[in-house]
């Protein structure tokens, strides 16, 4: 389920296991009806930010600023600035 596949993958994220957290959120990013579907796309932004995938991590933030709507819009707002700089 995409309850589960989003806690699976945000504990492996927290735990420093970013590589297998990715799979998970992945699932759940992808998942249209998912209610978790926005947090799970933020956590694969952290994902990249932490493996220092700065191009991985700007190509995911642009989705979600072309999301309208997103419940991340602001720190990828934020988060866009910075990488930019």
């Amino acid at each position: 389920s995409d309850t589960l596949s989003y806690y699976l993958g945000a504990s492996l994220l927290y735990q420093g296991k970013t590589e297998a957290a990715k799979a998970p959120l992945r699932a759940v990013s992808e998942f249209e009806d998912s209610r978790f579907q926005q947090r799970a796309d933020w956590l694969l932004v952290m994902a990249a930010l932490k493996e220092k995938n700065l191009e991985e991590a700007g190509t995911l933030v642009e989705q979600i600023l072309n999301t309208p709507g997103h419940e991340f819009l602001d720190k990828a707002q934020s988060l866009q600035q910075r990488l930019n700089d």
